[in-house]
């Protein structure tokens, strides 16, 4: 994973003698948070790097690590522990234990980031790949290997007895019902099976909530 750089400050000074400068002023470019689920050699936490700090979700404590400097990759501290990263890898530093080294495990980070970003629930589906995304004002559904996307208000659902509807648009709608569900690529298993219907064309997988 590459270092994130330091989000830059925007001065503004006013008051100041002279004539207004004609420049636009430069918009401040967007850091987006970065999640990791690294996966060590006695535990497994998430790391959630917001540009010079990262949130260390560690078992039974949860440590705001500030960025220091090191020779090589990305180092976090907080007291006495440490993560330094390099790309994919990592170690973990605490005090009176041994080093562990750890890697990212991509497929929980996607969940996982999803979650701290503030989505409710996510599906997804395979041939073509698919993805639903249920986010408290809004729907979003990606399609196909281009994911190409397209975004609803979110309605309230119709609900049945284990099963929740929302209805988009005209002739689109999710259906999310309450048994379980094995994604048909990697096997994993899920508590909610998701079926999308838009148009003529039915998409089916699975999902969970992520809150």
């Amino acid at each position: 994973m590459k270092s994130l750089p330091l989000s830059l400050s925007v001065l503004l000074l006013s008051g100041c003698a002279g004539p207004a400068s004609s420049e636009p002023d430069t918009p401040v470019p967007e850091v987006k948070p970065v999640t990791l689920v690294m996966a060590c050699e006695t535990l497994t936490f998430t790391a959630r790097v917001e540009g010079e700090r990262a949130w260390l979700f560690l078992p039974g404590e949860t440590l705001m690590a500030e960025r220091v400097p090191t020779a090589s990759g990305a180092r976090y501290q907080a007291g006495d522990t440490g993560l330094w990263l390099k790309g994919e890898e990592g170690t973990l530093l605490q005090p009176g234990q041994a080093d562990e080294r750890c890697r990212n495990d991509r497929r929980a980070a996607i969940w996982e980031g999803a979650k701290l970003d503030g989505m409710d629930f996510r599906g997804i589906g395979n041939e073509p790949p698919w993805i639903l995304e249920l986010w408290p004002e809004k729907v979003v559904l990606k399609t196909g290997y281009e994911m190409s996307q397209r975004t609803w208000p979110r309605p309230e659902p119709v609900t049945g007895e284990r099963s929740s509807r929302f209805e988009l648009a005209a002739g689109v709608s999710v259906t999310l019902e309450g048994k379980a569900c094995s994604d048909s690529m990697s096997g994993e298993a899920f508590e909610t099976t998701v079926t999308v219907t838009d148009g003529e064309r039915t998409y089916r997988g699975c999902g969970r909530a992520l809150h």
